[in-house]
């Protein structure tokens, strides 16, 4: 193969390499501006989940079959609340799909609450009820 040939291959590699980076940081750009936008109506402005989305996301929690952490599920346990900081290991946190706009937070699933945390800080952002 001539030397012009390998350049032209190379070439082509780096654009598309490029072009596949620029998609990519669209998509997350995008997915993360969806989040930050103000919503309207009676919905919290924090809220990760809207209300509209509720059903769907629960639906997706439970045909995940998700099972409850053991240590954060005991009964005896105040009701967990947006703040709520979790305990640093043994939390088995949830990936989010991405049509939901929080590609950085997880949920978690204590006793039958579903809930959105911070998984940097362990901190409840939303409770899903």
């Amino acid at each position: 193969m001539s030397a012009e040939t390998r350049k032209g291959r190379m070439f082509k590699i780096l654009i598309l390499a490029s072009a596949a980076t620029v998609l990519s940081a669209s998509y997350a750009f995008d997915a993360t501006s969806r989040f930050r936008e103000t919503r309207s109506g009676a919905e919290d402005a924090g809220d990760v989940i809207s209300a509209s989305q509720k059903p769907e996301f629960l639906a997706y929690v439970k045909r995940r079959q998700t099972q409850s952490d053991p240590q954060l599920a005991n009964p005896g346990l105040k009701r967990v609340s947006v703040g709520d900081v979790l305990p640093d290991s043994s939390v088995r946190y949830y990936g989010i799909p991405l049509r939901y706009g929080a590609p950085f937070y997880r949920f978690v699933v204590i006793g039958e609450v579903a809930v959105i945390v911070d998984p940097s800080t362990g901190r409840i952002i939303q409770v899903i009820d």
